[in-house]
């Protein structure tokens, strides 16, 4: 019988797939997502293919506006602000992403034919202000 990783080597490395006009039109990982979605769609009831219900995410969804503030949108629990571990890894993460995001505008503005410049401030406090709204949601859970 056929498992997914047997059908996996169509995909890596295969210079027909890496080169195909879709590639073109579409960015890759938007096509990733695609593909996801509707593998997830036709397998849904598959047991042997499909994907388990507990891997799945749970996204809430609220069924008025004052559930989507009362759910999506409160303050985390500062119980834990004292924890010197914490601090630790959170700067890590800070750390590394932000260096990430430097890297990634280095290698952009060094790929532009027309040589612009990137305002690395700007990345950096968009990736910030990205960084508290989905750890406010999250918190929220």
């Amino acid at each position: 019988m056929w498992e997914l990783s047997d059908c996996s080597f169509l995909f890596s490395g295969n210079q027909y797939f890496l080169k195909a006009k879709i590639f073109q039109l579409v960015q890759g990982p938007l096509v990733a997502v695609i593909v996801g979605i509707i593998y997830t769609v036709t397998m849904s009831g598959n047991e042997k293919w499909g994907i388990v219900k507990s891997n799945l995410v749970d996204v809430p969804v609220p069924s008025n506006s004052s559930e989507l503030i009362s759910k999506f949108f409160t303050l985390p629990n500062f119980s834990a602000i004292s924890n010197t571990d914490i601090w630790v890894v959170a700067f890590t993460i800070a750390l590394v992403a932000s260096l990430e995001t430097l890297l990634c505008v280095e290698a952009t503005d060094k790929l532009d034919p027309q040589k612009r410049v990137t305002p690395k401030n700007r990345e950096l406090i968009a990736q910030g202000v990205g960084n508290m709204l989905s750890g406010m949601i999250e918190a929220s859970r």
